[in-house]
């Protein structure tokens, strides 16, 4: 067993329950803009889906998925590949999906809530 890590639980609470002083509702200055979107259908009872990854004229990456990904699962991977993409950079990640920003913050508290 390593050395325990001390840390006061009410601080690790809070910054967990609280907004993050990192996450700004405004762009960052000096940095590109990139968006994440799914594409979903159903055609004969097997869906289709595809991701892209964008700046605001130009298509950075795109591509199928495989046959029944949900749309929320795309929506995930399109978000993965942009910070993939995106590692090293300044840069400014929108997305659509509520459910991919909420997943986003759910393992930022998952991960938190590890330390205490």
């Amino acid at each position: 067993m390593g050395e325990p890590v001390i840390h006061d639980c009410l601080e690790t609470i809070e910054a967990t329950y609280s907004s993050r002083p990192d996450l700004k509702d405004t762009a960052l200055e000096d940095a590109e803009t990139w968006f994440t979107d799914e594409s979903s259908y159903v055609i004969s009872g097997r869906r289709h889906a595809g991701y892209a990854v964008t700046k605001s004229k130009r298509v950075i990456e795109s591509g199928p998925l495989p046959t029944n990904t949900s749309a929320q699962k795309a929506e995930i991977i399109a978000l993965i590949r942009a910070l993939e993409l995106a590692k090293g950079k300044d840069i400014n990640i929108y997305t659509d999906s509520r459910y991919a920003f909420g997943a986003v913050q759910l393992t930022e508290l998952s991960r938190r809530k590890e330390d205490c």
